[in-house]
Formats: structure tokens, sequence, C-alpha cells
């Protein structure tokens, strides 16, 4: 079953990237990649499922139109906003078999946070769907009260991994920045010169809260 399943998801993966043109190849495409999760998470909750992880995490890649990289002016497509709410629904019915895949699904998430959703090209059919996508967004916290001690372990020690990485990123494009400005190349942003303090760092708040991973851990006190 491993040995045919990795193939099977690269061909669904294939089909929304040449074909997300097609709505009812989109469609279908997505009902099976919600049906395999289903399948592989009844079968074996080990954390090491490889199935598992392999579904989610194209299932992640396929949300953004380039997934790993923070692009304030992208623009989400039809087939993005099926992934994402494909990726809502397994979430939902699923959070208990849910392992370390999550640092993907909350990447995934923050990633889209800095995206603005709404726009004229999105087709009616789809207004729905992006809308309670971010109502989801909302109700993130209150849903993980759900959660089982076990779940709620992998879902905090994922928001961690992504808190961290978020603020190591901020402190690295501030030296980045600070090495410029002594070579007089080029000076420190307005923006990020706002968010140093007197001692010459960079606010924790700042660097935390601008993320999803730092609103949540905010919310969660």
């Amino acid at each position: 079953l491993n040995g045919s399943f990795a193939p099977s998801v690269s061909v669904l993966q294939h089909y929304i990237k040449r074909m997300y043109g097609s709505h009812v190849v989109v469609s279908q495409t997505f009902k099976s990649y919600e049906e395999l999760a289903f399948a592989s998470m009844a079968m074996d909750r080990a954390p090491d499922n490889l199935r598992r992880h392999a579904i989610l995490t194209s299932l992640c890649k396929l949300c953004l139109p380039s997934w790993g990289k923070k692009r304030t002016n992208t623009q989400l497509k039809e087939s993005n906003i099926d992934a994402i709410w494909t990726l809502i629904r397994i979430i939902h019915t699923h959070y208990e078999d849910i392992f370390d895949e999550w640092h993907a699904i909350l990447s995934t998430l923050d990633q889209l946070s800095s995206i603005s959703m709404s726009s004229k090209k999105i087709p009616d059919t789809h207004a729905k769907s992006v809308n309670d996508i971010s109502c989801s967004f909302v109700r993130l916290p209150e849903f993980t009260t759900s959660f089982s001690s076990e779940a709620l372990s992998h879902f905090v020690t994922s928001l961690i991994k992504l808190s961290n990485g978020t603020l190591f990123g901020i402190q690295t494009e501030r030296s980045s920045n600070l090495s410029r400005e002594t070579s007089g190349k080029l000076s420190l942003s307005e923006n990020t010169i706002d968010k140093v303090d007197n001692s010459g760092q960079i606010s924790d708040n700042f660097s935390r809260e601008s993320s999803l991973g730092g609103k949540l851990i905010s919310f969660a006190g």
C-alpha cells in the first residue's frame, strides 16, 4: 500500500496544478484527497504514518500559489480556495489523528494570514467558501478547546516551532538591515525601526504577534 500511495498523491497533485481551470477535475480530485486522507488516518494512527504525512503535506502545498514564501500581493486561485476548504474539513473531522503534520498545516495558515482573500477576481461560486475560511481563522483558538490532551500537545508543539521560526526570521532580517546600514548601502526601513525598543532589540510582541503563531500564543495568554 505504501508503495502505491505516493504515486497516487503525485498524480492528484499533478491534476490540480495542470488542470486547475476545470471545475469538474478539481472538485473530483479534492474529493479523492479527502477520501485518501480519511482512509489513511482510519487505518493507522501511528505518529509515523507516512501516508497521512504525504497526503496532508501535499494538500497544504496546494493551498497557496507559492508555498513557503510570504507574498502579500499574491492572488489565490479557485483551486487554492478549494484546497484550503478541503484541508479545513479534514482538520475538523480528524484533528485527533494529526501529529507532526500540524507544523505544515499551521505554516500554511500562517502564510494565508498575510494574504487578502477578497478579490473581484474570485467568482461568485467561491464567495461563500472564502467567507467561511475567514471565519475559520477566527474560530481556530476556540476549536482547539475540544482537543484531547494528546492532540493539544501536538498542536502546541507545532505552534511553538512556528512562532520560533517567525521570530528567528525577523531577527535575521533585522541583522541584515543593520549590516547594510553600516556599509552605507541601505538604511533600515521605517516600519522596522518603529518596532525597535530603546535597547536596539526588536520588540518580542511585534516578532511573535506578526504571524498566526504569535497571534494564537497571545490568545492563549
